[in-house]
């Protein structure tokens, strides 16, 4: 790859094709910094069909390395990791064949981190549609799985060391294909992206029902053209109402699931082709990263407002513009400003995720050529 970019930013050649790319955040009491491990996957796959992933871990001598790896089921679409206090760590990915693979990570008596498959969990709605896991999302606090395939299927499991459990699926098809999936800061409640005419998002109640979800949204704009083509959607990191998608349109749209009626605040095309992938900054949610077909990496801005708490409603902590006020009151959002920077272009290689670390604000992006680019401080960039 020959990209444009800072000297801040290091790119590591794994030379075959990355499907996804995560960080999994130690939580270390320690107040030490200390850099997350990236776990990688690649696209490809060996004559049997499977594929590989790759464990990185931080050294000072040599910056991000890779320290181990593992051949899993089929082929990486997508991915998500949790850590544990007891120092073992969890990666389920989930592949073209419409599995889920659980990856074991710990430290051995050598120090030296490894990196195992575990299990393999062929969930049932998955199995019939027989297509591709597209998207992946962990809730660390229950240890449960959601994933969504291209087939429409949404399976949801608790998962530890030891195996899958409890598994839970949709009973019918309710979309075309879902393309990605994130918890709504509850072990039930979950919204998911697809294309599914005339729907944009679908949020599900795991207690409600496992035939319909509970609600549904869309653009009022019945001439919007970069509606109904939702590749990927992340969640405010305190405020779980505020959503934002990517495009296929290469637009990003920001959501509040809270107005039916008019959930779509604002809609601003950055990137030339698909989005892929978004990630909010966990310690600065004014800045929102996203990586896409193009190859560029995009920085957000929604900055120059304020948050809710500052003002008489208790139940904030929202970017919101000060000078809107709702008629209790009290500041809403209305309208948002938004602005972007382009970190990093990779000269047309496709970009296909991105990562941003919880602990220590470093950035991580995979690349179809087999690049990985990182970042240390992705907010000072």
């Amino acid at each position: 790859m020959e990209s444009t970019s800072t000297s801040s930013l290091r790119v590591t050649q794994l030379n075959l094709p990355q499907s996804v790319a995560t960080f999994l955040n130690s939580n270390s009491t320690s107040k030490a910094v200390v850099k997350p491990d990236i776990v990688s996957a690649t696209s490809w796959t060996n004559e049997q069909g499977n594929g590989v992933l790759y464990l990185s871990t931080w050294t000072q001598k040599n910056g991000w390395e890779i320290e181990n790896s593992t051949v899993t089921k089929g082929s990486t679409t997508s991915m998500a990791g949790s850590s544990a206090s007891n120092g073992i760590s969890i990666v389920v990915n989930g592949t073209d064949k419409g599995v889920l693979n659980l990856n074991v990570i710990q430290k051995e008596f050598d120090d030296v981190k490894s990196i195992k498959a575990i299990e393999t969990w062929e969930p049932p709605r998955s199995q019939e549609t027989q297509s591709a896991v597209l998207g992946i999302d962990v809730f660390e606090d229950y240890n449960r799985i959601a994933s969504v395939s291209e087939g429409g299927a949404l399976d949801l499991a608790v998962v530890r060391p030891s195996g899958f459990s409890t598994p839970w699926s949709n009973s019918t098809t309710s979309c075309a294909a879902y393309n990605d999936v994130k918890f709504l800061k509850n072990p039930n409640k979950i919204i998911v992206v697809g294309n599914k005419p005339k729907t944009d998002l679908e949020v599900w109640d795991v207690l409600a029902s496992n035939h319909a979800p509970v609600q549904t949204l869309t653009s009022s704009s019945s001439n919007d053209n970069n509606s109904y083509g939702n590749n990927c959607i992340c969640t405010h990191p305190t405020r779980p109402e505020i959503v934002v998608t990517g495009q296929s349109t290469g637009g990003i749209k920001v959501w509040d699931i809270r107005k039916q009626n008019t959930p779509l605040l604002k809609s601003l095309i950055g990137h030339t082709l698909d989005v892929w992938d978004l990630k909010f900054h966990p310690q600065n949610p004014s800045l929102l990263f996203s990586v896409g077909h193009d190859g560029n990496i995009l920085r957000w801005n929604i900055s120059g407002y304020t948050a809710l708490s500052e003002s008489s409603n208790s139940n904030s902590s929202m970017l919101v513009d000060p000078t809107v006020i709702n008629n209790n009151g009290n500041m809403a959002i209305e309208s948002l400003n938004l602005s972007y920077d382009i970190l990093c272009s990779s000269n047309g290689v496709v970009g296909n995720s991105i990562d941003i670390s919880g602990m220590t604000g470093s950035m991580v992006a995979a690349y179809d050529d087999g690049c990985l680019i990182c970042c240390d401080d992705v907010e000072t960039l």
